[in-house]
């Protein structure tokens, strides 16, 4: 099960080295387009586990494609909006703004999954033992609109 996640790691390290066309391409829009490629793969990865029986593993195809969508979406997005943040900077604070992009992208990795996982436990309580496995999905739609 732990490997699960390597397509969304190569998504990401694929996503980046497109990116250069993709812009020649898309123009602004390329941080729109990695994105909806973000959320698409979402909603794929939420289909399979909800419509996948109760006691069975998901189809691993399925997973992989959504995961590697997810991957490859950040992989896009994620680099566009930092170069973008340092093209807004004036000149000579480039550095500045770097280091504080970074500083807040590793602090709002950890406390988006510390607030989201406190908050989301405390309100299941004792029901998420209760549920089969697929009802697990939810957590996904609850963590989507803060990705």
């Amino acid at each position: 099960m732990r490997a699960w996640f390597v397509p969304c790691g190569l998504g990401f390290f694929v996503g980046p080295l497109t990116t250069p066309a993709a812009t020649r391409r898309f123009g602004q829009w390329v941080l729109v387009l990695g994105m909806a490629l973000e959320i698409v793969g979402a909603l794929v990865l939420s289909a399979v586990v909800a419509t996948t029986p109760a006691g069975q593993a998901p189809a691993l195809f399925d997973v992989v494609v959504a995961l590697w969508l997810i991957g490859f979406g950040q992989g896009i997005a994620v680099p566009t909006l930092v170069r973008s943040l340092i093209d807004c900077a004036p000149t000579g604070g480039a550095g500045m703004v770097a280091g504080i992009v970074n500083s807040a992208l590793q602090i709002n990795a950890v406390l988006g999954v510390a607030v989201t996982g406190s908050v989301f436990f405390s309100l299941a309580g004792g029901i998420i033992r209760r549920l089969p496995w697929r009802r697990l999905s939810v957590g996904q739609w609850f963590v989507l609109p803060l990705a």
